[in-house]
């Protein structure tokens, strides 16, 4: 296992950040259109990051994400970059998406977990 973690090009270690991505990427989309209904997706992309990806950063990718984070568009451009015409529709479409997804996301931290493949080196 230690030397999985060391080959950063192994496809455990790109499994692995793939699952985190799809993780920050439902949390950001459920905080912006389902559960916080926030209207600054800044807020929601800090949120989504401090809960999914911040544990596995350190400080100073921390910090240079943070910044990034802070240069999100508007709700209102997200939703039209999506194809939606409303917030509402929005929503709607992705409630039921993130409903299949989520569940398959979770099924691969299962495996990922089952393996003792859930490194959480920071980077």
């Amino acid at each position: 296992m230690e030397k999985l973690k060391r080959d950063l090009d192994n496809g455990i270690i790109s499994f692995l950040w793939m699952k985190r991505t799809l993780e920050f990427i439902i949390t950001f989309l459920e905080k912006c259109y389902i559960t916080c209904n926030e209207t600054k997706l800044s807020i929601c992309a800090q949120e989504a990051y401090n809960e999914v990806l911040k544990k596995y950063h350190g400080f100073i990718t921390s910090k240079i994400v943070k910044l990034c984070l802070k240069l999100s568009p508007t709700k209102d451009i997200l939703t039209k970059k999506l194809g939606f015409q409303t917030h509402q529709q929005a929503s709607t479409v992705l409630q039921k998406c993130l409903s299949i997804t989520k569940p398959l996301v979770r099924d691969i931290s299962v495996t990922i977990e089952k393996f003792n493949c859930d490194f959480e080196e920071k980077i």
